[in-house]
């Protein structure tokens, strides 16, 4: 649950509510939207809200190489 979003059930059959300020999309292997039932890979596009996945402690290359170069130019 958000803070100050207040209160709220979880409709049947889902993970729960979309959260603000985070832009979640399904792509495929090749960086292409799936239509929905499609499985693919859940992706988080930047920017990211403000406080979250900033670095890997004390190894920031290691950060953009695990979670930022395989969709590097991507929109």
């Amino acid at each position: 649950m958000c803070r100050g979003l207040g209160e709220y059930e979880a409709p049947t059959g889902s993970a729960g509510r979309p959260v603000p300020g985070y832009n979640v999309t399904v792509l495929s292997d090749e960086g292409d939207v799936c239509k929905p039932g499609e499985m693919g890979n859940l992706v988080v596009k930047a920017p990211l809200p403000p406080g979250t996945l900033m670095t890997i402690h004390n190894n920031p290359d290691r950060f953009k190489a695990a979670y930022w170069s395989q969709y590097e130019g991507m929109n």
